[in-house]
């Protein structure tokens, strides 16, 4: 039998809704892996499995949580809310920073032959 992700084992007993959220330090204290593994497992979490992990750095009880009670909704809400408006607000950045890319790297180019 496979054995659960350790910091989805720690999220389903310690960080069941917005009451219990951890912050990446209390999930690697309690799972035993470093910080830098608990943010990429976050990550693998959400994207590759698909499991909403909501973040509140500013709430009251920062940190992570899975949402699991109805007064979480409005909460996993915002976090998404949240995550959209970043990624749109990166992709304006993307298309200026290509043009600035294709012109400046020929000429740069241009530069060093010379």
């Amino acid at each position: 039998m496979k054995k659960e992700n350790p910091v989805m084992e720690y999220l389903r007993a310690q960080a069941r809704g917005s009451e219990n959220a951890k912050t990446q330090y209390d999930i690697a204290a309690g799972t035993g892996l470093k910080i830098r593994f608990v943010r990429i497992e976050i990550r693998r979490l959400r994207i590759e499995e698909e499991v909403l992990i909501v973040s509140t750095p500013n709430a009251p009880n920062p940190g992570y949580y899975l949402p699991v009670f109805p007064q979480d909704n409005g909460r996993a809400e915002d976090y998404l809310r949240r995550l959209r408006s970043k990624a749109l607000h990166e992709l304006q950045n993307l298309r200026p920073q290509r043009r600035a890319f294709r012109k400046q790297v020929p000429e740069q180019l241009e530069l060093i032959a010379a």
